[in-house]
């Protein structure tokens, strides 16, 4: 899957939607290096039908999201995520907690 990200890495996005058809989203999916050739051990050959293609490898980038290795927005753009974990790291620094603060006893 290294291709994959590294393709997002590089900055690469794509914008899937629930509206284009299943050939034109195969399309776009097959600008992503390396994806094609992550269906075959799913069970999905170039042989199959567009929808059964897209969905493939619609399965492999919710994995990789779900990995956080790749990030989504609510529009369903996938890109590569930035670590988030900075800004925590800042107010910490700056003497803010990053959490709630504990309630003391006594």
């Amino acid at each position: 899957m290294q291709q994959i990200v590294q393709w997002f890495d590089l900055g690469g996005e794509i914008q899937l939607s629930d509206s284009v058809s299943a050939v034109e989203a195969l399309e776009n999916l097959r600008g992503i290096q390396g994806l094609v050739d992550k269906l075959g051990p799913l069970g999905v050959s170039q042989k199959e039908s567009p929808e059964q293609q897209v969905s493939a490898a619609e399965f492999i980038l919710e994995g990789l999201h779900a990995h956080k290795r790749i990030g989504r927005t609510r529009t369903r753009l996938q890109s590569r995520r930035k670590k988030a974990r900075t800004g925590a790291r800042e107010k910490f620094r700056q003497g803010e907690p990053p959490y709630r603060q504990r309630r003391q006893f006594n």
